[in-house]
């Protein structure tokens, strides 16, 4: 849905920052934020999740909805380790 493309591309970002950028301002984060959810491509939010190994949550805990990128990547419940998977 549109929103919850919104949502990911926002959760996302703020992954980007926070982790990779290594902002702390959690009020220039939220703002940097707000923009990127309405400029980047699928093309290139799918590369963001990726770079940041698929994240299944933002650094407030919220969940990121999986996008396609996510497809070959699936999490172990009972272990928080990222396993890939083949789709043959």
């Amino acid at each position: 849905s549109r929103a919850a493309s919104i949502i990911r591309r926002h959760r996302l970002a703020e992954r980007l920052f926070t982790d990779s950028l290594a902002m702390d301002s959690e009020s220039e984060i939220e703002q940097q934020a707000c923009k990127f959810e309405h400029i980047l491509s699928p093309g290139a939010t799918d590369k963001i999740c990726s770079f940041l190994g698929h994240p299944r949550t933002c650094p407030h805990g919220a969940p990121i909805p999986p996008g396609p990128c996510c497809g070959d990547v699936r999490f172990d419940v009972a272990t928080p380790e990222l396993t890939r998977t083949r789709n043959d």
